[in-house]
């Protein structure tokens, strides 16, 4: 614990101050660069290919159906992460985007030839999920060769900040682009976009010297190299076992992705049918989730010099619930908007808490297996979620779903003081 109190001493920089991360650190800014770029070719890709299977099919079903299959590759995350941990993360990060743009290029090019059929869609986008959960955990494991030690929460906010904004900016616009552009054209954009992640990876000079090791419960040994991968996998789940705050952290982890999942449907029938507030008021709710998320991404940084970090995350925690269950019985559509930007902004610190924890706990040769266990599980509970949450809402009032899930997030956050790994995390 000693390292962590040390590490987050360092880091008393400002809310702007984390910006000049990307020039303090060229290696960083390249990877950044390339993220934010890619971040909106992924999310012209996502709704060009629901649109495109709604096209050619006019079935929903059909839709859910390869959401699920891209989800379902969430399976491979803890298979991934190990492989990542054998594997230099650079070069990984590097063919998964060749590999991803070289993938994506194959439906344009069908389309072109005439060839193009639904099988065609669930293969690629199997390709692309499993590609990602290389990608992302190999990520997660690069950065702290990145950045110093005290600066990774703000690089973390970074990245994530770069993520909510260019996918809602994708979204949007390719919603745009799709009433004059073809799916396959957006496509061939996404491709793109993997082809300049890729160079900027690419460009990316690893420093000789390497990051301090942490200091952590359960830390693994680093001795003789592993038998296989599969015993690579069990020394992952072993060392994410032994450990108790990422024993603890990771299924909290799951939940709370379980539990938020199917907010997005939810929010869609409450502005409709409770506050009556139609599309424009469903925008302004998930609006206001989504600016405060960015609020507390940002804020993070400066929070964690200034409060202790294990109370940040169990309060965060907590008042992610408390305003959800004040939700279910305010049927007023700005205050509903201004109690979603405070679980957002609560939302925002925990996640980048969370993971700066792990990349500063987790030792180097651990690091893909905790991410890859991590990324992966969470994919798999927001499908979960969504499915049953949009069930759920067919039998019960909304303002009983939403005050139940707000009360199941309270209890989960009050559930952490009972947990000192937790709790008096520095």
């Amino acid at each position: 614990m000693t390292a962590q109190s040390s590490a987050q001493q360092q880091d008393r920089s400002g809310f702007f101050d984390q910006f000049r991360l990307l020039t303090r650190y060229p290696n960083f800014g390249l990877l950044w660069t390339g993220q934010v770029i890619s971040h909106l070719g992924d999310a012209f890709y996502s709704i060009a290919l629901i649109w495109l299977v709604q096209e050619m099919t006019g079935s929903r079903t059909m839709m859910g159906a390869i959401s699920a299959t891209v989800s379902a590759t969430a399976l491979f995350g803890l298979v991934a992460g190990a492989l990542v941990d054998r594997w230099d993360r650079r070069l990984t990060m590097f063919f998964s985007d060749v590999l991803r743009a070289l993938a994506i290029l194959t439906l344009p090019v069908l389309a072109l030839l005439g060839q193009l059929e639904l099988w065609h869609l669930f293969v690629v986008g199997a390709v692309m999920g499993l590609l990602a959960q290389l990608f992302y955990p190999a990520k997660q494991a690069l950065l702290p060769h990145l950045v110093s030690r005290a600066d990774l929460t703000g690089a973390n906010a970074l990245s994530h900040m770069a993520f909510l904004l260019l996918t809602a900016a994708g979204y949007g616009l390719g919603g745009l682009l799709l009433s004059v552009m073809t799916a396959p054209e957006l496509f061939t954009f996404d491709a793109v976009t993997f082809g300049v992640s890729a160079l900027t990876i690419w460009l990316i000079r690893m420093p000789r010297a390497q990051p301090a090791e942490p200091t952590g419960e359960g830390q693994a040994e680093e001795g003789a190299a592993s038998s296989g991968l599969w015993q690579d996998i069990l020394e992952g789940l072993r060392y994410v076992r032994q450990d108790a705050l990422i024993a603890t952290v990771i299924p909290v982890s799951l939940i709370a992705n379980f539990i938020f999942a199917p907010l997005t449907v939810l929010l869609a029938a409450w502005a409709k049918d409770v506050v009556q507030a139609g599309a424009l008021g469903y925008g302004l709710l998930e609006g206001s989730f989504l600016i405060g998320s960015l609020v507390g991404t940002l804020s993070v940084n400066a929070l964690t010099a200034r409060f202790h970090r294990g109370k940040l995350v169990v309060w965060g925690v907590i008042f992610m619930g408390l305003p959800l269950v004040l939700f279910a019985f305010i049927p007023n559509i700005y205050l509903d908007s201004a109690l979603l930007a405070v679980i957002g902004l609560m939302n925002g610190i925990v996640n980048i808490s969370i993971i700066t924890v792990f990349q500063q706990r987790v030792p180097d040769v651990m690091m893909g297996r905790v991410f890859g266990l991590l990324i992966g599980l969470g994919m798999l509970a927001v499908p979960l979620g969504i499915a049953l949450g949009g069930i759920a809402a067919d039998y019960v009032s909304l303002s009983y779903l939403f005050a139940a899930l707000g009360v199941a997030m309270t209890l989960i956050g009050l559930s952490l003081f009972r947990q000192p790994a937790v709790a008096e995390l520095a």
